[in-house]
């Protein structure tokens, strides 16, 4: 697959055209939501705070797009959500360089998935039956090497069974939302990664991430403590080739290994599933992540703008460096961070904190009087 690339910066001056001004976040002009997104890919950066999405819950966004690559009122194609009626959060990257038919075509695939994923995921929670469990398990199991599949599932299902009930229904119902989204997808004639997930919260008063994850976009995991790590898997060439046995564990773990023309280090870098693909045969399998979270503990939602720029040694999304950026000035610093990187791309970042209740009232006085927010979510 092809992929335009690109990323980043912004004053918040409406007359510059790098951003809204402070009260075009939060305005209370109605628009249509695709109208909106498309609005939000044509600025250079547009981040904040989306008050109020959850007592417990804190969420801080930025999207920005290379002015020098997509100059003027060029769309980019990375898009976020978060939606309070459903507690959905996500980010999605276009991918439509290729197709000369319809320029634009990768900006309106992840505006189709950010647009359709709250509608969808209403229908089909309501829906969801844990007897579903079983059948996304083998999904699941299909995408690891031949000789793991029957362990993997084993040790999934086993997983699965013992979570809370709210859980596992998470589970279903974002698993069958987002294959399902890759058929509305295809209708643009793009594609797009997604991550979508939700924060769940059990009868006990546990809380847990339930993500469903397809392409090179993903999520982290920053503890209270600091401490951090990658919590998704990508859909790569080399997960591709593990899961029809053409290369072995042991060897896809040599970054030099080398299999026809291509290195495991490349193959980590070339993506082989995502929304509305019309080469695939197969269904899209998104790959389900599952995290219990503390007070203090944050979840970042990043497009691969940022993840590759921000790659350690063996390519994959520096965790660690991340948490130290977020610690250091939030996304603004790691939006700026992954703009200096290599790789020209757009960049998207959501960060959603896990607060205790105390803290989740503080929280909402303090965003009520904040001059620069998204009010309306996508």
């Amino acid at each position: 697959m092809s992929k335009e690339n690109t990323a980043p910066d912004q004053q918040a001056e409406r007359q510059s055209g790098r951003g809204p001004g402070a009260g075009e976040l939060g305005s209370e002009v109605r628009e249509r939501p695709e109208r909106r997104m498309a609005r939000f890919q044509s600025l250079e950066r547009v981040s904040g705070e989306v008050p109020n999405f959850a007592p417990d819950l804190v969420i801080e966004i930025a999207m920005s797009k290379d002015k020098k690559k997509r100059p003027g009122a060029e769309r980019g194609e990375d898009m976020f959500l978060a939606d309070k009626e459903t507690g959905l959060t996500g980010v999605f990257d276009g991918l439509g360089a290729g197709n000369e038919k319809k320029p634009g075509s990768g900006a309106d695939a992840s505006v189709a998935a950010a647009k359709f994923a709250p509608a969808l995921y209403r229908q089909l929670v309501a829906e969801a039956s844990v007897s579903k469990l079983s059948e996304i398990a083998q999904d699941q199991a299909s995408l690891e090497h031949p000789d793991q599949r029957m362990a993997f599932r084993k040790d999934l299902t086993v997983e699965w069974r013992q979570h809370d009930p709210a859980v596992q229904k998470e589970i279903v119902a974002l698993y069958q939302t987002v294959q399902k989204l890759s058929d509305l997808v295809r209708q643009t004639e793009g594609m797009t990664t997604a991550t979508l997930g939700k924060t769940v919260r059990t009868a006990d008063g546990r809380r847990f991430e339930v993500i469903a994850n397809v392409g090179d976009s993903g999520a982290t995991l920053i503890h209270a403590d600091g401490n951090a790590e990658n919590i998704t898997r990508e859909d790569s060439v080399l997960d591709y080739l593990k899961s029809i046995g053409r290369i072995r564990p042991e060897n896809a773990a040599d970054p030099d290994y080398k299999l026809g023309n291509m290195t495991v280090r490349e193959m980590k870098r070339a993506m082989y599933q995502a929304l509305g693909n019309p080469d695939l045969e197969t269904p899209t399998i998104p790959r389900i992540s599952i995290r219990e979270l503390q007070s203090g503990d944050s979840v970042l939602y990043t497009t691969d703008g940022i993840r590759d720029n921000l790659a350690d040694a063996d390519d994959n999304f520096d965790a660690t460096r991340a948490a130290e950026l977020l610690t250091e000035g939030g996304v603004e610093k790691l939006m700026d961070e992954a703009a200096h990187g290599p790789k020209k791309d757009e960049c998207t970042a959501l960060k959603k904190d896990i607060l205790a209740e105390v803290e989740a009232e503080e929280s909402i006085e303090e965003e009520l009087g904040a001059e620069d927010v998204i009010e309306e979510t996508l």
